[in-house]
This record gives C-alpha cells, sequence and structure tokens, in this order.
C-alpha cells in the first residue's frame, strides 16, 4: 500500500510539473506500454521513482535561486486540501531561502519560578515577551499540530487567526510582541484531534480551559526553570503551561462560519471570507489562512491604523491594561508588510484568487525603505493592495 501510494504521488507529482514533453518522460511513458504487466510494471516504477525524485530535486534547485520569479507561480497551488500536495507546496515560493530579519528576544526567562513571575522590562509597550527557546517551541508546537492535521486528513479543517494571522498580513511571522499561537478548528473534530493529540503525551500535552484547548509542552523540571530551554513554564492555578497553542474552535453551515467564543456567544464570518482555505506565509512555513484574509482581520478588529500592546498575559492567563500607537511609529524597530498586486499576474481563479506581491519592509537611519524580503503570494481579488501599517485598502 505504501509502494502504491508512493507511486500515485510520485506520477502526480511529475503531472503538476508539466513534465510530459521532456523526451525522457515521453520515453517512460512509452515503457508504460511495453512492460505491462508483472515485472514490468516494477520496472516502470523504479523507473518513474528515479525520475521524480530527479525532477523534484531539479525544482527545487531552481526554485531556490528564483523565490522572486512568478512567470511560473500558480495561484491554485496556494489553495488548502484535506492532505498536504507536497508537489504544490514545493513550488510555491521557499521561505527557507529568503531573507529575514533578526528579531529581539526576551533576555528573561518568562516562568523562572512559581508564582509564575515577569520581570519590568517584558511589560514595557511593545517588547518581545519571549526568548528564543520559548519562540523556537512555540514554532515547534504550530508545526508539529500543522503535521498532524494535514497527515490525518484535517489540513482544512484549521486555519490561522486573531494575533497569528495579523502577524502573518502584517509581519510575515510573529507580532514581535506576542506570546502565544492561535489557531481556530472545526469543532466536528475536535475530538478525534484531542485523541490524535494524546498519542503525542508526554513530549507534547492537551488540556482544556473553557471552551478552547491548550497544546504544550511538557514542563520544565524546577531545577532547569531559570534555563532558556524549549519546555513550556507552569501556570500558578492552571493544570497547563505556557508557550502554548491556543485551539479555538467553530461551526460550520452553508453560508457561515461561527467562530466559538463561549458557550452562550460566537462570532459570525460570511463562509466566502474564510473558505477555501489558503496557504499564508508565518515564519519560514506556509498555513491555512481564510481566503480573504484582509477582510476577515478587518471585520475582526477594525481599519485603525494603530498597534496594540498586549492586552493579556497568556503565561499567566491574566489580562492587563494595555497602550496602542499609529502601527508607523513601529517602522524603524520592526519591518511592515507592504501589499500590492503582481504586476505580471492579474487573473482570477475560480475562487476568486489572484496573486498578490507581498514586501517586507523597515525604516533604515536614513528615513528610506529597505527590503527585507518580497514574493507572491494568493489573495482575494480585490485585496491585493493594502496599507502596511493599517487594514485599509
Amino acid at each position: 500500500n505504501h509502494t502504491r501510494t508512493l507511486i500515485i504521488s510520485l506520477k502526480q507529482c511529475l503531472m503538476s510539473l508539466q513534465l510530459k514533453e521532456i523526451p525522457a518522460v515521453r520515453a517512460l511513458t512509452g515503457l508504460k506500454y511495453i512492460f505491462g504487466h508483472g515485472i514490468g510494471k516494477l520496472l516502470f516504477a523504479i523507473l518513474l521513482s528515479i525520475l521524480g525524485v530527479a525532477a523534484y530535486m531539479g525544482f527545487r534547485e531552481y526554485k531556490a535561486d528564483h523565490l522572486y520569479e512568478t512567470d511560473f507561480l500558480d495561484v491554485d497551488w496556494f489553495r488548502v486540501w484535506p492532505n498536504k500536495n507536497q508537489c504544490h507546496l514545493s513550488r510555491l515560493p521557499d521561505l527557507w531561502a529568503a531573507d529575514w530579519p533578526t528579531y529581539p528576544a526576551a533576555n528573561f526567562v518568562n516562568g523562572q519560578a512559581e508564582p509564575f513571575q515577569y520581570a519590568d522590562e517584558l511589560l514595557r509597550p511593545f517588547a518581545p515577551p519571549m526568548t528564543k527557546g520559548q519562540t523556537r517551541l512555540t514554532r515547534r508546537l504550530l508545526q508539529m499540530f500543522s503535521d498532524l492535521m494535514f497527515s490525518n486528513g484535517f489540513g482544512d479543517r484549521f486555519f490561522i487567526m486573531s494575533g497569528t494571522l495579523m502577524g502573518s498580513f502584517h509581519h510575515h511571522d510573529f507580532i514581535p510582541w506576542d506570546d502565544d499561537i492561535d489557531l481556530l478548528i472545526d469543532v466536528s473534530v475536535r475530538e478525534k484531534v484531542r485523541e490524535l493529540l494524546k498519542t503525542m503525551e508526554p513530549e507534547y500535552m492537551v488540556g482544556t480551559l473553557g471552551v478552547r484547548d491548550k497544546l504544550f509542552a511538557h514542563i520544565v523540571h524546577p531545577p532547569d526553570s531559570n534555563e532558556d530551554i524549549e519546555m513550556s513554564r507552569p501556570i500558578k492555578n492552571y493544570k497547563h503551561g505556557w508557550p502554548f497553542i491556543d485551539l479555538s474552535y467553530f461551526t460550520k453551515n452553508a453560508t457561515h462560519v461561527n467562530e466559538i467564543l463561549s458557550r452562550s456567544r460566537n462570532v459570525t464570518f460570511k463562509l466566502e471570507l474564510v473558505y477555501p482555505l489558503y496557504f499564508r506565509p508565518f515564519g519560514q512555513a506556509w498555513y491555512p489562512a481564510p481566503r480573504d484574509t484582509l477582510n476577515f482581520l478587518r471585520q475582526k478588529y477594525g481599519t485603525a491604523p494603530t498597534c496594540r500592546t498586549l492586552s493579556y498575559l497568556h503565561g499567566k492567563e491574566k489580562s492587563i491594561r494595555y497602550t496602542s500607537i499609529p502601527c508607523k511609529k513601529l517602522s524603524n524597530i520592526y519591518p511592515f508588510v507592504e501589499h500590492k498586486p503582481c504586476s505580471k499576474h492579474s487573473v482570477i481563479n475560480a475562487d476568486g484568487m489572484i496573486l498578490g506581491e507581498e514586501k517586507l519592509t523597515y525604516l533604515a537611519e536614513d528615513k528610506r525603505k529597505k527590503e527585507v524580503h518580497a514574493f507572491c503570494t494568493a489573495v482575494a481579488d480585490g485585496s491585493a493592495e493594502a496599507s502596511p501599517y493599517e487594514l485599509k485598502k
């Protein structure tokens, strides 16, 4: 069964890479008819596998050298399916090949002792709340969860949202002063997902808080609490640890998606804002996101051109007073993403999606904008152009 799956996958990959006109492929296709049975099929499978791997590696090398090229990019490749289509994903802009800024990190390890301690420096407005180790752990939790969902056919049942989606839109990464990951998951698969996560214990743990679940790592041993290691920290009076991923849930019908905020309160989005899901960049990986990210965020947060500090300390599960300033005032500290259409691509696909260019820039000391990286990604038609500092078109 595994061999059959591999062969089918490689055949699909070759077809999607459009290699039919390569002489070697034509010859190989001919062999398929020459070797119709038995050993012939085995030889055909082996040759097909070799060619598939060679084509894949050659394409990866080409793509790494052409991060900014869009002539071969198809908006349909960004669409999210229940299982990962590695052939399509491998053809998206290679985020590992892109340049990335070096974000500041907290020097003080949150959660060094019980009760949970916060240093004054962590409460400064817009200061990074996580250390390098805590940030790495949070990324690992997200990647693990994503891999688990896709490998079980649930890839189109979850997406990044709230601060994580805002971070993707404005920074291609975390909001630099955020301290968790936010995901929204189809509630109809909640119990199955919890069962799958239970199989990851004790390295990864799942707990429940109200209508949400918390995915976190094994709790750090007290003697190691001062070290910046990739383990979660205990939270006083709570069973889960931090850093964690906030797993929220939604219901869906033929017209709307309803985010479950409590047992009596939901937030409703039109179905076409959310589905079908499309991949968006978050750090050096692609994750499912709402079809129309800009208008989804506009509905949830409005269009004010302000950046707001944390209003909730997830490492303490406690609300705090927040402040806000115009996002543009932070552009010399943190880079922001500029949004515009890809100049050569205006073809709208069946889902109303086009290719939009997203350029990460910052304001240098000479007051000039400097580019960090740029690439094209899938955006809803009409939402390709937006301010880097606000949710306005």
